[in-house]
């Protein structure tokens, strides 16, 4: 029976008098939390599995949650001789009232053995580390109407595509999910202005309109000095051909080489050659 249907039922049943209340309606309703996502892998699959080289378990701020913490501290690492003066928590600055592991002066997480293993995964297994190191680098990115489970490519071995496929890697993640682990929810678009909300499907357009527009002026002063050279013909620019130049690159206005169809073939021909990015790398230099 799925979770809306069984909390209907309990609410009929708190009407009718079957013996339960509001205040317990309520507490179901509160641990059941809101509907997961179906995970999906993209179309191309990639590739991952831990190679134990310890990249990760330097410099990483890892973030504890409830359990991450409660499940550490059952471990009782201050029981043993040479974690007795070693914090293996911190408080993390970012996040009010969370905590985060321990680093070593060298930046090394608390728990990475001299061998570059995890000290929680060699005496209690995979499963008694916190959340984070059993997922790294696997990451649920959410949608609205799905969540994509991917790789980040932070990891030496996700880079290069090594291990086994993303699909083989999906029930264990929704293992996490469905324990309450991990989280698969949709997320509200933010607000575009105060009081204008819209869909993540207009905020997509609208991001890729403002992308669009920040990749038109990163290449702009390039383009224009490619205009500058083209137009002087090899001597020495004059002021009067910046001017044209600048005149030019403000929607073309009384600059024919930039007007009419030849011009939108010149820039056709730049992009399908991926010249222009080819433009901005050659007059960096």
């Amino acid at each position: 029976m799925q979770r809306r249907q069984l909390l209907s039922l309990v609410e009929v049943a708190c009407v009718v008098g079957y013996g339960a209340d509001r205040e317990k309606v309520s507490a179901l309703k509160h641990a059941t939390g809101p509907m997961s996502l179906p995970i999906v892998i993209l179309n191309h699959d990639e590739k991952w599995d831990c190679h134990q080289c310890g990249f990760c378990c330097r410099g990483s701020l890892i973030p504890l949650s409830v359990e991450d913490v409660e499940r550490l501290r059952r471990q009782k690492w201050e029981e043993r001789s040479d974690y007795r003066k070693t914090r293996i928590m911190v408080r993390d600055r970012g996040a009010s009232g969370s905590f985060r592991l321990a680093h070593r002066s060298d930046g090394s997480c608390v728990f990475l053995n001299e061998d570059g293993l995890c000290r929680i995964h060699s005496e209690f297994g995979s499963e008694a580390k916190p959340t984070v190191c059993q997922t790294f680098p696997l990451q649920l990115i959410p949608h609205e109407k799905q969540a994509v489970l991917t790789i980040r490519r932070a990891c030496p071995s996700a880079a290069a595509d090594l291990g086994n496929a993303t699909s083989n890697h999906l029930p264990f993640i929704k293992e996490l999910v469905r324990d309450n682990r991990l989280k698969a929810e949709s997320i509200a678009p933010p607000l575009l202005k105060a009081g204008e909300a819209r869909d993540w499907k207009t905020l997509r357009i609208v991001l890729e309109s403002v992308v669009e527009s920040i990749r038109g002026l990163a290449i702009l002063f390039p383009v224009g000095l490619w205009l500058l050279r083209w137009l002087s013909h090899g001597r020495e620019p004059s002021v009067q051909d910046m001017l044209h130049i600048v005149v030019a690159l403000d929607r073309s206005q009384g600059f024919e080489p930039l007007c009419g169809p030849l011009h939108r073939w010149r820039l056709y021909a730049l992009g399908a050659h991926q010249e222009l990015e080819r433009l901005v790398v050659w007059y960096a230099r």
